[in-house]
């Protein structure tokens, strides 16, 4: 419903109106009259009419400068004018003020109604361009905090390079940049393939969400800028400074918030960060080289122990590579596992781990994999397979290749081997421990006929020093001196029965002479089985 103000010095032209004109049809209503432009001014302040219908001739104030102050004051009211034809000069003011219809007198009342359906047309046209307008400004409004999040995702990434665009950009989405200087933060979660690849997506986005939740509560806390997130286990940060300093002065100062950040991160999210600190650039255009070369430090945290800031112009250049001989590296390694050393271990680890600051990255990784195929032929040639010791072979190969540092790297192939020679030393304890008791049952059951060692290792198909070798090992005697224990034992148990003679014992237990007998069974109880027989028997 749209409100009308009539203003016409002639109060029948105003009955008339009012009268004839079907107002409530056309969705209008007559909110008011005037008799002439001063009061017409006034209810028009008061009323806030949508259309005013006024003639141009009045007292005290004429329709034209009534208009002209209505507008000044009520922009969006419209107007149509009622005019003689002897009113020519008004006429043409009132173009200069764009009044959209004109109605001769006398009032023709379809005429007035065509003019009042025009602007009816025009007011919702209007209202309809307003409230698009109001919708998009509050769409606008909402998605702002988006556009701005996507100008610094282009900025980061060098999709905008031009200082113009940059500043225009900005200035759009009403961004402060009376800035002098800028520095980029390259935060990325150390070992992220191997503790969190397993994880759901919505907790992936969630442990992002922790690490710039941090930085949010430290560095931007502290400092002027922004941060977003790169992808699933790093984030940007770009830091504004108010004024030009030295370099090295605005790189201690960013150090601070980067340990502050650092320490608050590993406190509060519970995880290792490793943090690359790009140089200083006076130039908005150059944010995407300082994101380079921040990313340049994090990938130098290969030669660190992770939980790292590095400084990006600290960063040295690593091209050197040194030969490397897989068999010597494989004669070193079965050695190890020959003599199940773990001493050699840490030797064989620093000979090729030790000194690594200026060899690249591809080489000591190609080095590693290396030492890790050797291990498993070494395995293989001993029946034995990563799978002897960890519940998925494949795991060897992918855990060593989601390592993001030399550390991590060493330190796993450390555990590798020591869990090899933990696995032959068990394999090599049950294999000897099958001879000693196959050893023992020979002794046992053909004490009688044993006259040396070789009488009991060929029957195993083993050497006699090797069998001696693994018997004393496990039971702390020789095999010889075991048989001699059983046999003296026996003789005990014979000695006690008074109706056994000694030279029927001796045969018994296989020695060829009583002599004989006597002296080993002396020298190993310190008396003759004469002397034992009177002492222990029944």
């Amino acid at each position: 419903m749209f409100n009308v103000l009539i203003v016409d010095d002639n109060l029948l032209d105003i009955k008339g109106m009012m009268n004839n004109i079907e107002w409530e049809a056309l969705g209008l209503r007559v909110c008011g009259t005037a008799l002439d432009g001063l009061e017409g001014y006034k209810k028009s302040i008061e009323l806030k009419p949508n259309i005013v219908i006024t003639d141009i001739s009045m007292p005290r104030l004429n329709g034209i400068e009534m208009t002209r102050r209505i507008k000044e004051e009520l922009p969006e009211t419209k107007f149509i004018f009622i005019s003689c034809f002897d009113e020519f000069e008004f006429t043409k003011s009132a173009m200069e003020l764009n009044i959209n219809r004109y109605v001769l007198k006398p009032i023709d009342i379809d005429e007035l109604q065509d003019a009042l359906i025009y602007m009816i047309d025009i007011y919702q046209k209007e209202l309809a361009k307003k409230l698009e307008k109001q919708e998009l400004e509050k769409k606008i409004t909402e998605s702002l905090p988006l556009m701005i999040e996507n100008f610094y995702y282009d900025l980061i990434y060098g999709k905008i390079r031009n200082n113009e665009d940059i500043i225009n950009r900005m200035n759009y989405l009403n961004i402060y940049r009376s800035f002098k200087c800028y520095n980029v933060f390259y935060i990325e979660i150390d070992n992220y393939e191997l503790n969190y690849s397993n994880i759901s997506v919505e907790e992936r986005y969630k442990l992002i969400e922790r690490v710039k939740f941090c930085v949010e509560e430290t560095v931007l806390q502290e400092k002027q800028g922004f941060v977003i997130k790169n992808d699933y286990r790093s984030v940007i940060v770009v830091l504004y400074f108010d004024e030009i300093k030295e370099e090295k002065v605005l790189l201690d100062e960013s150090v601070i918030y980067a340990i502050n950040c650092r320490e608050y991160i590993n406190k509060v999210a519970d995880m290792n960060i490793t943090m690359g600190l790009s140089g200083i650039s006076n130039e908005l255009s150059h944010i995407n080289d300082l994101l380079k070369n921040a990313q340049y430090a994090v990938e130098s945290k290969f030669y660190s122990r992770g939980n790292a800031i590095i400084m990006a112009n600290e960063v040295m250049k690593r091209t050197n590579e040194c030969e490397y001989d897989l068999i010597e590296i494989k004669n070193e390694l079965s050695h190890i596992f020959e003599e199940m050393d773990r001493d050699k271990v840490n030797v064989f680890l620093q000979k090729y781990y030790g000194q690594v600051e200026d060899l690249s990255t591809n080489h000591l990784k190609s080095l590693s994999y290396s030492i890790i195929n050797i291990i498993q032929v070494l395995l293989l040639e001993r029946n034995l397979s990563f799978s002897d010791f960890v519940d998925d072979e494949f795991i060897v190969w992918k855990k060593l290749s989601r390592f993001e540092t030399i550390v991590d790297i060493k330190q796993w192939i450390n555990n590798i081997i020591l869990g090899i020679i933990e696995l032959i030393k068990d394999r090599e304890t049950n294999r000897y421990s099958k001879i000693v008791e196959d050893i023992i049952e020979i002794i046992e059951t053909k004490y009688r006929e044993i006259d040396n060692i070789r009488d009991i290792s060929d029957s195993l198909y083993i050497s006699s020093s090797y069998a001696n070798q693994i018997f004393k090992q496990q039971k702390g005697i020789t095999i010889f001196e075991y048989l001699i224990q059983t046999k003296i034992e026996m003789a005990k148990k014979m000695l006690q029965d008074p109706y056994c003679r000694i030279c029927d014992i001796s045969n018994e237990l296989g020695y060829k002479s009583n002599a004989y007998f006597t002296s080993v069974f002396k020298r190993h109880t310190g008396i003759t089985p004469k002397e034992y027989r009177k002492r222990y028997s029944k």
